[in-house]
């Protein structure tokens, strides 16, 4: 069985607390949910909610977007371009 289509969560974040901040920051850190769970003490279905609902899947994206554009300036420092490629990553 796959993944669920996001559209079609019975359960979707009204807002992302600090809990599920810190659930994205471990995803994106490339934890898996059996252990984010355990180090947090809650359940799996709570890290999947999180991770998997249009709320945290957008956050998802805007942090890798700035991961991403953090590395491109770091390894182009001098790159007169970095600055837009990182703005187009944000707003696309």
């Amino acid at each position: 069985m796959g993944r669920l289509p996001t559209e079609n969560r019975k359960y979707q974040l009204q807002q992302l607390n600090d809990l599920h901040h810190e659930v994205l920051r471990l995803t994106l850190l490339g934890w898996k949910s059996k252990q984010i769970a355990d180090w947090l003490g809650v359940s799996e279905p709570t890290i999947c909610n999180a991770a998997n609902s249009a709320r945290g899947r957008r956050q998802l994206f805007i942090l890798r977007a700035v991961r991403d554009g953090a590395s491109f300036t770091i390894t182009h420092p001098n790159d007169a371009d970095a600055d837009k490629t990182f703005n187009y990553l944000i707003i696309n």
